[in-house]
């Protein structure tokens, strides 16, 4: 047993921790964006795509989006901070002209810096997750009866106990396959007590859907490398992974 897997040993089971305040669930949009919503100086478009960096010479200065149909323009008074991700990040890249010179060209997308390292070196936690079905019902197709957990939901929204302020899954574990010797662990163990797909349902308008458990085993310390492709010069268009 392992009392905290982000302290100083990470090897073990533990409880799953989660980010909560006050009995709630506390994701970065609640911790940070929304009280930073009142700021004068920050302004949120959701629903928008963004489609290329803008460059006055080699000079980032902005950004191109797509909103409800039409194209607009975000200016930059200083910098320009691209956070898109492991993937969405370097398809901006390449779709505002920064990358392999090849690869761009292979696209009609005019190249404004040579940089071949772009969508290089991708590093993935493959998982395989192992479904395993239950003989009866379990707690969680037991609490989702629509009756339940309509009762369920007002107990946890006022008094802040029961079974909907729990996580479906509770447990994780780090492990050390052969290949990792005295090493950190290579292997992690998430355990998850109900069906993805579970839902509300009340017999007999909606049957009870077919109760699993599962556990997903991720390779922490992958050892091959992948890339990330443009399959256009669409930024609606998903990038190639090659994994």
């Amino acid at each position: 047993f392992n009392p905290d897997y982000n302290g100083e040993e990470q090897y073990g089971f533990s409880r799953m921790q989660a980010t909560i305040r006050n009995g709630r669930r506390c994701s970065t949009a609640v911790a940070y964006l929304r009280p930073a919503l009142a700021r004068s100086n920050l302004s949120v478009q959701v629903n928008a795509q963004t489609s290329r960096v803008i460059f006055d010479g080699a000079r980032a200065t902005g950004v191109e989006y797509r909103e409800g149909g039409e194209t607009k323009v975000a200016r930059a008074a200083k910098e320009v901070l691209l956070c898109g991700g492991t993937i969405n990040s370097p398809q901006l890249l390449m779709l505002s002209g920064i990358g392999a010179p090849d690869e761009l060209n292979a696209r009609d997308i005019p190249v404004k810096v040579a940089l071949p390292g772009v969508g290089k070196n991708l590093q993935d936690h493959v998982a395989a997750l192992i479904v395993y079905g239950r003989n009866g019902g379990g707690p969680v197709q037991k609490n989702l009866r629509l009756d339940r957990i309509a009762l369920s939901l007002a107990q946890g929204a006022v008094f802040g106990t029961g079974f909907t302020t729990d996580l479906p899954g509770g447990l994780i574990g780090f492990l050390k396959t052969p290949r990792a010797a005295n090493q950190l662990p290579d292997a992690q163990l998430l355990f998850i007590a109900g069906p993805l797909g579970a839902a509300p349902y009340l017999p007999p308008f909606k049957a009870a859907f077919e109760d699993t458990f599962a556990c997903r085993i991720v390779v922490l310390r992958p050892e091959s490398r992948g890339t990330i492709s443009l399959a256009s010069a669409d930024p609606f268009a998903h990038p190639h992974i090659q994994q």
